[in-house]
């Protein structure tokens, strides 16, 4: 009996930390692309000599999958590394393997790399296939304030000939400012910008033979 009134003090103590307020009401958080929202343009990668910017290919994008823990629009922490838990009053406004699909497809279309770039249930035929999933994005509080920890794995597929290209795993972790929902959501947004980047860099690097 000890025992679970400890372990229900420590999940109290967690969900209040990133509560907005005496009213104990829920907060919703956007998961962003501070590029897009800044309005700068996406770095675009240099071609090779002789070769055109754009490859013409079309690139479909699977969507994203999630991980059981990560495929909910709460937000996760852990105190100990191990464990992990959900904030009670701090939410994403979607989830954020939703969300991450919708800013990946922008950040990709805005690179001039592509002729296009589609959900792969838009009907549309494509040369390659991009598949993600979400495997990571917590708020790590092993020590105050703590870091965002964001972690993406990518499958590019020939789509034509039915084979991988490449497969690579992309890793963020950004400082929180602050101990509350905000700060997180900060925290957060940088993470995503940064493997943005990096991804952008990845996909529209790739041979047509893959690497």
């Amino acid at each position: 009996m000890k025992l679970l009134l400890s372990l229900f003090a420590v999940l109290l103590a967690g969900c209040a930390v990133l509560s907005p307020g005496d009213s104990q009401s829920v907060a919703y958080y956007v998961l962003k692309d501070l590029k897009t929202e800044q309005g700068i343009a996406a770095v675009q990668p240099q071609p090779a000599a002789g070769r055109d910017p754009k490859s013409g290919r079309v690139l479909m994008l699977g969507g994203v999958t999630a991980a059981a823990l990560h495929d909910s629009d709460r937000m996760v922490y852990t105190r100990d590394g191990a464990g992990h838990g959900y904030y009670q009053f701090a939410h994403w406004s979607e989830r954020p393997g939703k969300r991450l699909a919708v800013l990946a497809e922008q950040r990709l279309a805005r690179s001039g790399r592509f002729a296009a770039v589609v959900q792969s249930i838009s009907g549309v035929k494509g040369d390659w296939l991009l598949n993600l999933r979400l495997d990571e994005l917590t708020h790590d509080a092993q020590r105050t304030p703590g870091v965002v920890r964001l972690r993406l794995s990518a499958d590019m597929v020939d789509w034509r000939q039915h084979t991988l290209l490449a497969r690579q795993t992309f890793v963020q972790e950004v400082s929180v400012a602050t101990q509350d929902a905000v700060g997180v959501s900060q925290a957060a947004n940088e993470a995503v910008t940064r493997l943005l980047d990096d991804l952008q860099s990845w996909a529209t690097g790739l041979p047509a033979g893959g690497s």
